[in-house]
């Protein structure tokens, strides 16, 4: 994990973090293209997944851009203008399918994100999240084949599906899996149905709102981290949703989840980053973890976050235990979530982690489990773990 920057680095994300707060109309500051590679600019920004934004803030703006690295920026924008249509027209298609076909759905963030952009494809959707009745997954998936999608991932409670060459739509019969959310197992009991529908549903603008706050938690939290993309959707939705938003109703449903100092964090880093006029951020940690994880993060972070969050669960002496033993010889509080007899003894334990290891190795998911094994070793140092969650610390968890 990259700890911190260099000059160089510094003075191009403060240019990016600049011209967005022009974007998003924060600030009046001068901007400067002095010593600014515009090609590693667009290399930075499509990673992030905001090149589009971007390219809107150059066009606007008295800049020395080289005309092959506005090309790059105009062809980027382009794409997401096909991919924006082309999702918005499928996700229409799919929710009447449903609501027709008497199937429960209820499509999150997407277009409540997108409104509080200024344009659209401002904020360009990298798949559309539909949850639905884990029970109606079959159902589902039939129709999903008629309509000429491909299934790409199939679980008992996911339904990945795509439809070449820009549309892929995941179909979420959980939760979201949140550490410790209290939106409940059954998103359907807080959501609402909408006016004049009989199977289609959506949240409420604060519950929303606490449900995109709880999925970046996550992204930061559990996963490989959230980059810059994300802190434009918390800022635009903050100011966009400002006068609607229960700020007590948030308080009290994040400080349950366990994400509230987060949620702060964000809301303080919004303000540095897009309406500090003219002074330059120098970048924290928590900066630097932002800015390093692109657009979903990188996988060195996921399996450290992995790490942290099964030292936490299951390992009480954590600083003792051999985190890479564990995983092939997990502790018994582990293991009683797979085999339930476990509670009454623990005298077959040895038994049991024979019997794992052997499914698990000459199982279906074999390649997974050898490939999880191979990273737990790869990402072990214990300086990254120990910055990993310093870093944690710092953002509010």
């Amino acid at each position: 994990m990259k700890q911190e920057f260099t000059q160089q680095e510094k003075r191009e994300y403060n240019f990016i973090l600049k011209i967005l707060s022009k974007l998003f109309e924060s600030s009046t500051c001068d901007i400067s293209d002095f010593e600014i590679n515009f090609s590693e600019i667009f290399k930075i920004t499509a990673l992030h997944g905001i090149a589009n934004m971007v390219s809107y803030a150059l066009e606007s703006l008295d800049l020395n851009v080289p005309k092959n690295d506005f090309d790059s920026f105009v062809k980027y924008r382009k794409f997401m203008l096909m991919k924006d249509a082309s999702q918005f027209a499928a996700t229409q298609r799919l929710i009447d399918a449903f609501e027709k076909q008497g199937i429960d759905n209820l499509l999150v963030k997407g277009q409540f994100i997108k409104d509080a952009y200024k344009q659209p494809d401002f904020r360009v959707m990298n798949d559309v999240d539909i949850h639905i009745r884990k029970s109606d997954i079959t159902r589902i998936k039939s129709l999903v084949l008629s309509m000429d999608y491909q299934v790409l991932e199939e679980t008992e409670d996911l339904l990945v599906v795509v439809q070449q060459p820009f549309v892929q739509i995941e179909l979420h019969g959980d939760n979201g899996e949140f550490r410790d959310t209290k939106m409940g197992d059954n998103l359907f009991d807080v959501a609402r149905l909408k006016e004049g529908k009989s199977h289609t549903y959506e949240f409420s603008v604060n519950d929303h709102f606490v449900y995109i706050i709880e999925h970046y938690a996550k992204h930061f939290r559990d996963l490989g981290g959230m980059g810059i993309r994300m802190i434009t959707d918390v800022y635009n939705l903050h100011k966009h949703l400002y006068n609607s938003l229960d700020e007590k109703y948030i308080e009290e449903k994040l400080k349950s989840s366990g994400t509230f100092k987060f949620y702060k964090m964000l809301l303080s880093k919004c303000k540095q980053y897009f309406e500090s006029g003219d002074t330059d951020i120098n970048f924290d940690d928590v900066d630097v973890f932002i800015m390093s994880s692109l657009l979903f993060g990188r996988e060195e972070v996921l399996y450290y976050n992995k790490q942290l969050d099964y030292q936490r669960k299951y390992l009480n002496n954590s600083e003792k235990e051999n985190y890479i033993i564990r995983r092939i010889f997990p502790p018994r509080k582990r293991l009683i979530e797979e085999y339930p007899s476990l509670k009454k003894t623990g005298v077959i334990l040895p038994f049991i982690w024979v019997h794992r290891n052997i499914k698990l190795l000459f199982g279906k998911d074999k390649e997974n489990y050898k490939r999880n094994l191979k990273n737990y070793k790869k990402y072990s140092d214990n300086t990254q773990l120990e910055y990993l969650l310093d870093v944690m610390k710092k953002a509010g968890f």
